[in-house]
């Protein structure tokens, strides 16, 4: 379950930074209206701040995948999926932007919110931020959250 939540935080990241438009340069001034929209994750890369020689990436490497729907008021909601279980987790919040930072406020799926730095060139998204508490083995039935650096990129659909 904490595989999911950390997921689909970096997954809604990467979407509410990914903004409208056909240019492959990077914009400024997103706006909320920018990011309204269906939007999937291609890349949700946890890297451990203490070894940065561990990383994992929740859709490449987990099999993995986040989509989410952003509404004209900065609420959102979506899914994650995680392929080795076939279990699905809902999430819902809302984003706000300022100058070049984003931030995801989540009000079901995660108990941390995330924020950011994001670019947007056309139709892509990357977002890079931080994540507090990312355990990076899961299975092991131990709780070893650490802190991570975390890069989402997202596609519009």
């Amino acid at each position: 379950m904490k595989l999911r939540r950390i997921a689909t935080t970096g997954a809604l990241a990467i979407a509410f930074a990914v903004g409208c438009g056909d240019s492959t340069e990077p914009q400024g001034d997103v706006t909320i209206a920018d990011l309204v929209g269906s939007w999937n994750a291609t890349s949700m890369q946890f890297t451990s701040q203490s070894n940065p020689s561990v990383t994992l990436d929740l859709i490449t490497q987990a099999f993995g995948s986040m989509s989410i729907s952003i509404n004209p008021n900065g609420s959102f909601e979506g899914t994650f999926k995680e392929s080795f279980s076939a279990s699905q987790q809902n999430v819902s919040g809302t984003i706000t932007l300022q100058g070049n930072t984003i931030t995801i406020a989540f009000v079901e799926g995660l108990d941390e919110d995330v924020s950011g730095a994001f670019t947007l060139a056309g139709d892509v998204l990357t977002v890079n931020g931080t994540f507090q508490a990312f355990d990076f083995t899961p299975g092991d039935g131990n709780d070893n959250p650490e802190p991570a650096n975390l890069v989402i990129v997202l596609v519009r659909e």
